[in-house]
């Protein structure tokens, strides 16, 4: 499966070309994971998932797994209580950080 920037996924046999991260994991956990039985930060922290490259694409990955299963309420709670604690202690910063990410 390929998860590339702003386009469809795209499942195949075939190596793709230069990437970001590969994650790699049984079949068993795929399906366990596609059928919500485990979470994708279950796989990494069981380490039923490997990861060469980055962490940031696979982290992300699993994000959007676990938000189309509708799984990510703690998660965006989490990003909103760092959010404030961030804009407390340096609220400049902050400010100039979220307009950067609303640019692309």
């Amino acid at each position: 499966m390929q998860v590339r920037d702003g386009e469809r996924l795209a499942v195949t046999t075939e190596e793709p070309g230069p990437v970001d991260a590969t994650a790699r994991l049984s079949m068993d956990t795929y399906q366990r994971l596609a059928a919500g039985e485990v979470t994708a930060d279950h796989t990494m922290r069981d380490q039923l998932t490997q990861v060469e490259g980055q962490i940031y694409p696979v982290t992300l990955l699993g994000r959007w797994i676990d938000r189309s299963q509708g799984r990510d309420d703690g998660e965006l709670e989490r990003e909103r209580a760092q959010r404030r604690i961030q804009e407390a202690t340096h609220p400049r910063s902050t400010a100039t950080h979220t307009a950067r990410s609303r640019d692309g």
